[in-house]
């Protein structure tokens, strides 16, 4: 056992009295303190709402990233899309436009090179129509399988997200209009 103390004792007066080995060893320990601070401090800043995200910037990165064959599906989808909530504005359905937006997104994109498309599609809503009255619409016009109860959860979700957002938004002007500090 002896032994055993003795050689750590040389093994740590060795390591200590080399400045190279000082900085080893505080490179570790740094390393360490990262790797275990780090996520709490991830997790913290997503709690406080802190973290600002530059959509405009994530945006322009991955446009870069595409093919000019995506960008311009990318395009008729953005076209047709503001095409359909100007129609819907025009009939007063404002209400209808997260539904059209998970419709055509998830399940009619493929079915929007018909010239008719657009017309055909803002005729599946109506006034006061349910979400299931509006799908069922939609599939009996373009011929495909849909649940009302998975376009109502994507609505739901996105409705929410987009709460969170505009109160943070809210939030955020506040504090920095009325000098808040904290």
């Amino acid at each position: 056992m002896a032994a055993i103390g003795a050689a750590l004792k040389k093994i740590a007066v060795a390591i200590l009295s080399n400045p190279k080995s000082w900085k080893t060893i505080c490179g570790i320990i740094l390393g360490i303190v990262i790797i275990v601070i780090s996520p709490f401090a991830a997790v913290l800043g997503l709690m406080s709402g802190d973290i600002k995200i530059d959509n405009d910037r994530l945006s322009q990165l991955v446009a870069e990233n595409l093919t000019e064959a995506e960008n311009s599906r990318l395009q008729m989808m953005n076209d047709t899309m503001t095409e359909v909530e100007k129609r819907l504005d025009e009939q007063e359905l404002y209400d209808y436009k997260i539904h059209a937006e998970v419709l055509y997104a998830v399940f009619l994109v493929d079915k929007s090179q018909d010239e008719n498309f657009i017309p055909n599609f803002v005729k599946c809503f109506k006034k006061d129509s349910s979400t299931e009255s509006i799908v069922n619409e939609v599939s009996k016009r373009f011929g495909v399988d849909i649940k009302a109860e998975e376009v109502e959860k994507m609505v739901t979700s996105i409705n929410g997200a987009r709460l969170i957002d505009e109160a943070s938004k809210t939030e955020s002007r506040n504090q920095s209009g009325t000098g808040s500090h904290r």
